[in-house]
């Protein structure tokens, strides 16, 4: 416990420093993320034929 404690007490003494490396990287990944996800979104609706609304008598042999 004294080990996490002497972290902590110079975590809170000297300050939390903002890391603008970190914050691009995290912010690119989050970007990148959602973006494969919209690209296979438009992938899906581009490979997938539409279904045609097919009439009743569609198929019926008489």
């Amino acid at each position: 416990m004294n080990t996490f404690e002497e972290h902590l007490s110079k975590l809170f003494i000297g300050g939390v420093h903002f890391s603008f490396g970190l914050f691009a990287i995290t912010l690119g990944l989050i970007v990148l993320f959602f973006s494969i996800g919209r690209l296979a979104r438009r992938l899906e609706n581009y490979l997938t034929p539409e279904e045609k609304p097919q009439d009743e008598f569609h198929g019926l042999i008489f």
